[in-house]
């Protein structure tokens, strides 16, 4: 249960999505410093951990800065009680949804989405949970977007009858949607 967002990356090595995403890693730092709302992630997986970590549990390693990086991915939480689950973007991640449950991070997370679609829309499929013409959901988001891309015409990544959300019940995996 929990406010979810889903996206796939329809194929990493098009011309498309190898345009998009050293763009979207350049972004991502600006979406951030925008919303100005304290990130971190939890899971120092996807980057070196320190030579004395190899006798500490994952419990014991203490959270990181949010990763943006071209080679390993985008990964981020909202820092401590207000995270949730780690946005992962990366080559070869099973993950391929993300539950913020509305916490305030929530922002950062729809928006980086939101801008990896407008990126490359025929690459990038996003749905969520949210409706987007909901002002506390989507349009919160939008709105930091066009602070970032003033001029920027935002087009909706689903179909306006699906704006009721993919759902808990949803088979996203078994759906076109996953491509």
């Amino acid at each position: 249960m929990g406010y979810t967002h889903y996206y796939n990356i329809q194929n990493w090595d098009s011309p498309e999505w190898t345009r998009a995403w050293p763009q979207l890693i350049h972004d991502v730092p600006s979406i951030i410093s925008a919303a100005n709302i304290p990130l971190q992630r939890e899971d120092p997986t996807l980057t070196t951990t320190p030579a004395d970590a190899e006798d500490t549990t994952d419990e014991e390693i203490p959270p990181q800065p949010p990763l943006v990086d071209i080679n390993k991915g985008i990964k981020l939480n909202g820092a401590e009680d207000q995270g949730f689950e780690d946005l992962i973007l990366a080559r070869g991640s099973p993950k391929w949804f993300v539950k913020t449950n509305r916490r305030p991070y929530d922002k950062v997370v729809a928006c980086v989405l939101l801008r990896a679609y407008m990126l490359a829309p025929g690459q990038f499929r996003l749905r969520s949970d949210g409706f987007w013409d909901y002002e506390d959901e989507w349009g919160v988001v939008r709105e930091l977007y066009e602070k970032i891309w003033p001029g920027e015409e935002i087009r909706r990544p689903w179909r306006e009858e699906e704006d009721d959300g993919v759902g808990e019940a949803d088979d996203v995996e078994g759906s076109d949607f996953m491509g």
